[in-house]
């Protein structure tokens, strides 16, 4: 799948996502080790006007925090 295409499978996946949940597609950003995953990622995000961090060990940490919060909400879903 080509970067672009990914990014967009990605924004279509995260769109409806509500303010208060981090997105689904943050699972395919923390581990996937593919580099295009994430800058797939970063795109969809920006799409979704949301900042992410530009230094990739803040990002990390930021989504490692969220990939947890969605393995919480979703184990009682």
């Amino acid at each position: 799948m080509k970067p672009w295409d990914l990014a967009e499978l990605l924004y279509l996946v995260d769109r409806d996502t509500a303010a208060d949940e981090p997105l689904l597609s943050t699972l395919l950003a923390v581990y996937d080790p593919d580099p295009s995953v994430l800058s797939a990622f970063r795109e969809a995000a920006s799409r979704l006007d949301l900042d992410l961090p530009d230094d990739p060990d803040d990002l990390r940490d930021v989504l490692e925090a969220d990939a947890q919060v969605i393995h919480d909400v979703w184990s009682h879903r």
